[in-house]
């Protein structure tokens, strides 16, 4: 997404549209659709012209949705760092309110050197994909930030190629109700 992409053009009637559009770069951008009964409120708009995040409270549900994309070949850094925002945005939630919120993250942190066995990840050595030694304390950091907050990846199959790339976290699987993969190639080299 970017500027000269108009809201109109990607209207869910019903729903109402989030984004965080890429800054500095072309391609990326993450955009939620959320039902227009649901009170939301915008926490976090982010790009650091690699990462690409929103974090959003729906009230009524006690949830935290955050969306993050991260491409290939992104520095270290700057993914330690939307990693970072996160982490503190849902601490201070928790400090403030007293209590847990539930979290569903959703991400293309584009690490095909993972792979998910009921819900954990594990990096895979001798994969070699992408840049080695930073890929691999991302994904550590990826991991770290998942277990810290309970977080279990629920998306079982592959989401491009033999790689599962399109992640969905969460804290509460009772929000999983049914997910599934759907291969459109005319969208996107990503399945839905």
């Amino acid at each position: 997404l970017n500027p000269e992409i108009l809201d109109a053009e990607i209207q869910i009637k019903n729903y109402t549209l989030f984004r965080s559009d890429r800054q500095g770069c072309t391609h990326g951008g993450v955009c939620t659709y959320v039902r227009n009964d649901l009170a939301t409120s915008v926490i976090l708009k982010d790009s650091n012209s690699y990462c690409d995040t929103l974090v959003l409270r729906i009230h009524q549900l006690n949830l935290l949705l955050i969306n993050l994309y991260r491409p290939p070949k992104c520095p270290s850094n700057l993914f330690l760092q939307s990693l970072h925002t996160i982490k503190n945005i849902i601490n201070s939630f928790e400090e403030h309110d007293k209590r847990s919120h539930d979290i569903l993250l959703t991400t293309n942190c584009n690490f095909p050197q993972i792979k998910w066995t009921h819900g954990i990840g594990q990096y895979q050595e001798g994969r070699k994909v992408g840049q080695v030694g930073e890929d691999k304390v991302q994904i550590a950091a990826l991991l770290e930030f998942a277990e810290e907050f309970f977080l279990h990846q629920v998306i079982n199959s592959p989401t491009r190629l033999n790689n599962i790339l399109d992640l969905l976290f969460t804290n509460n699987l009772h929000l999983i109700n049914d997910h599934t993969v759907i291969c459109n190639e005319k969208l996107s080299d990503h399945y839905i």
